[in-house]
């Protein structure tokens, strides 16, 4: 450590941590200046990678603001625990005080996915294998039949505030002397996990080409894998193994390194491809791309959010608008927070943003990240929107805390900077905790952003905002580097790459068979037709992503293969990237067991292009399994209806409500009750194997569910323009029912297959039905989004 320390100091007292063999940190307590042994002095705690104490990583005064401490507490250690660094410190001289320091990840902060750019399709040499796996003479890491233990590495390696996701074992899963396509975006730094072979590589050059024409190229020598680090400059050890396998099916047990390498790139280009050294003796097993764009330019700047300490500026200005700011000097040049850098414009001029549509580079991102907060009181559900080039936009709901009051944990809020002061106009200070927030948002990676559109509220700004991620970036993208194909089967196990949180989203890692993929979780051996693997243990609010690529625009059927020992109601539904559900619920019927398998379809419409599915989880609890979902085109459609119409009892008997933008049905005598009334004209459609009147739920009006009965309607002559309780037709035959939930904002599916080909066989295309609230339920409503609605609109979703 620093030899700050005056005559008579005390060293430094170190402690180690580490990831089991890998991964140490060296933790430091010293002197920060002056002489410890005759008056109390500032301390300050290190923290130096292991192998290789020359790198220091971080310290107590990179950021002193948030994580200075007091003064040094001679002859302790660092104590760690639990993820947690603990040190003691003592306060002023003859107080008698003293204190514990804490040192943690930053809420919101600590490991990030990088964007991966190796694929199945661009790997070319079979890096890693598991243990006791035979390959040629002539395969491997270095290409002579010696590979990297992929039991030793497991599917992610975590490497400088970054987790890099690792291709499966046992197949092309690296890269040497290769040009390597990379996923379309800005970002601010390439980092590689290799190493060279046959000694150190020295010199070697490595080039990133945009996509307007220019590139950057780097020189970087690279430290044998066999071989402890030369220490080449740029080059850090990631990790130490006790052996490599060999191509018998054996070990080759001596210290084997895989080595760390980072490269600054030009955060205002596009990204288009990486050109490894032209020499088979340098390999990669992991290459990511990170940090990201600052979006926040001066021209889209329209408040002064930061001032230098002592500055003076008008009372009608600062981050408030009322003569306060952030303190420039604080806060610096820029920032830090999860795992993006945030570039801040000039101090003393217009540098934030607020009640603002501000404009944004070009590109294609996963991800939008905002450093602000609220003002006069916590800002709740407020409206942030992204529009993208195609005239298509993302918008989302998040709540801001005030910056002069501890964070209010909104959901999406996190703490980034606590500063004991803000400037005020005269030029003073504003002594008390100041905040600054961050909050992320994912975007459509798929499509090209245009502008940000900041909440219409002077009480909400921002001081940085931060583009990162790309073609679905974040470290997210199609298993096996290719959209699964619709028209086509998406095998529930090939979900999206990413891992926690970006691939799926799980409560816990399950799982008996994870061999078909090196981060599979919830995943086990299937005796289904075709065997392979499926997706088991679900749970309520677990989430899988799959990225597809749909030929042509229309409703498709879809075939979802489910097993469950016992019946599970609204089990799960498939949503698109807004969040908007398109199956309805789906129901998986009592198997008979969780290998003993059934297949229970929906419809859904699908527009052309690159997209994202997900299938939610919504009720269980480990006791059904999703094996593949089978989209077929239906070349049909959804039917509006010709009418539709509510009728009320009562008092309103003879009252039509002809226009309403809602449907109405509720059991609620004597003049509260309302029937529903629905018609279809199915004669555009020559066939129909599969009718399911979808309804979306605008209102419920209580908090439990509701069971709706549909009967068979006879009469379909009636009008919505004049129909009422005292002239409709009597209800016909029951058809069925179903349970809508407290839950609106999404389509509830009835499947009237049977129903509307009995009437077409009869020569009837118009069909009716007729909607009633069970009897049992009492006073409890729902509500339907009628035809004349802007969204949500009924429909009879027809398969031919």
């Amino acid at each position: 450590m620093p030899a700050t320390g005056g005559p008579g100091t005390a060293g430094g007292n170190f402690s180690i941590s580490a990831n089991g063999a890998n991964n140490g940190i060296a933790w430091a307590y010293g002197i920060l200046s002056g002489d410890a042994d005759s008056n109390p002095q500032p301390g300050v705690l290190y923290a130096y990678d292991a192998n290789n104490l020359a790198t220091q990583l971080w310290s107590s005064q990179d950021n002193p603001s948030r994580d200075s401490m007091g003064n040094l507490a001679k002859f302790t250690y660092p104590v760690i625990a639990n993820g947690l660094v603990y040190i003691s410190d003592f306060g002023p001289a003859n107080s008698g005080t003293g204190g514990l320091c804490i040192y943690g990840p930053i809420s919101g902060g600590g490991v990030v996915p990088a964007t991966p750019c190796l694929t199945a399709a661009n790997s070319n040499i079979e890096a890693m294998v598991t243990d006791g796996t035979t390959f040629p003479n002539t395969s491997g890491f270095d290409g002579v039949g010696n590979a990297y233990s992929a039991t030793l590495l497991g599917s992610s390696i975590t490497w400088n505030g970054l987790s890099f996701s690792l291709l499966p074992a046992n197949a092309n899963n690296g890269a040497s002397n290769e040009t390597i396509t990379l996923p379309a975006g800005q970002f601010s730094t390439l980092s590689l996990l290799g190493s060279g072979m046959g000694g150190g590589q020295t010199n070697q050059t490595i080039t990133v080409h945009y996509t307007d024409g220019t590139s950057s190229t780097f020189t970087q020598s690279f430290s044998d894998w066999g071989i402890q680090s030369a220490n080449y400059p740029g080059e850090s050890t990631v990790l130490t193994m006790s052996y490599r396998d060999t191509n018998t099916g054996g070990r080759d047990s001596r210290s084997i390194y895989i080595y760390g390498y980072s490269f600054a790139l030009n955060s205002s280009k596009t990204v288009l491809s990486l050109v490894l050294p032209a020499n088979r003796l340098v390999g990669i097993v992991a290459a990511g791309l990170s940090g990201g764009t600052n979006a926040l330019s001066a021209a889209s700047a329209n408040i002064e959010g930061m001032v230098t300490d002592g500055t003076t500026f008008p009372n009608t200005s600062g981050f408030d608008g009322v003569g306060n700011a952030y303190s420039a000097t604080v806060l610096g040049s820029s920032l830090t927070w999860n795992g993006l850098n945030f570039s801040f414009l000039p101090a003393n001029g217009n540098n934030g943003a607020s009640n603002e549509t501000v404009t944004l580079p070009a590109g294609q991102f996963s991800t939008l990240s905002l450093l602000g907060s609220g003002m006069g009181g916590g800002q709740t559900n407020q409206t942030i929107k992204v529009n993208y080039t195609d005239g298509t936009n993302s918008t989302f709901t998040q709540s801001f805390s005030d910056w002069g009051i501890q964070s209010a944990n909104y959901p999406g809020e996190s703490t980034v900077l606590t500063m004991s002061y803000r400037d005020t106009n005269t030029g003073g200070r504003d002594t008390r905790s100041i905040y600054l927030y961050g909050y992320s948002f994912a975007l459509n990676s798929a499509k090209t952003v245009s502008s940000l559109v900041l909440p219409a509220n002077r009480l909400v700004a921002i001081v940085g905002a931060n583009l990162s991620g790309g073609g679905g970036g974040g470290g997210e993208g199609p298993y096996g580097g290719t959209p699964a194909a619709i028209p086509g089967t998406v095998q529930a196990e090939n979900y999206d790459t990413g891992g926690q949180g970006l691939g799926y989203n799980v409560t816990s890692i399950n799982g008996t068979d994870n061999g078909y993929r090196s981060d599979g979780v919830d995943l086990e051996a299937c005796s289904d037709t075709g065997g392979g693997v499926d997706v088991g243990w679900e749970s309520p609010g677990q989430w899988f992503r799959y990225t597809v690529n749909v030929a042509a625009a229309g409703t498709y059927t879809v075939s979802f293969r489910v097993a469950a020992p016992n019946a599970v109601t609204d089990a799960f539904h498939l949503s698109n990237s807004s969040g908007t559900n398109l199956s309805g619920n789906i129901n998986v019927p009592a198997t008979g067991g969780y290998q003993t398998w059934a297949t229970v379809t929906a419809s859904v419409t699908l527009p052309a292009g690159q997209q994202v599915l997900t299938v939610n989880q919504d009720n269980g609890g480990g006791v059904w399994n999703l094996n593949y979902m089978g989209f077929a085109s239906s070349g049909g459609g959804t039917l509006l209806p010709t009418q539709n119409a509510t009728v009320r009892s009562g008092a309103y008997a003879n009252t039509n409500f002809n226009g309403a933008t809602t449907l109405r049905v509720k059991n609620d005598p004597p003049d509260n009750t309302r029937h529903v009334y629905l018609t279809f004209d199915t004669t555009s459609m020559p066939t129909v194997s599969s009718a399911v009147i979808k309804l979306y739920v605008v209102n419920t009006g209580s908090t439990a569910s509701r069971t709706i009965t549909v009967y068979q309607q006879p009469t379909t002559s009636w009008l919505e323009s004049t129909i009422t309780w005292n002239n409709a037709p009597a209800a016909g035959t029951l058809i069925g029912t179903f349970n809508v939930s407290t839950t609106t904002g999404i389509y509830y599916n009835f499947d009237v297959t049977s129903y509307v080909q009995a009437q077409r066989a009869a020569g009837h295309n118009v069909v009716s039905v007729e909607l009633i609230q069970n009897t049992a339920d009492t006073n409890g409503l729902v509500d339907f989004a009628s035809r004349e609605a802007t969204t949500g609109q009924p429909g009879l979703a027809i398969t031919p």
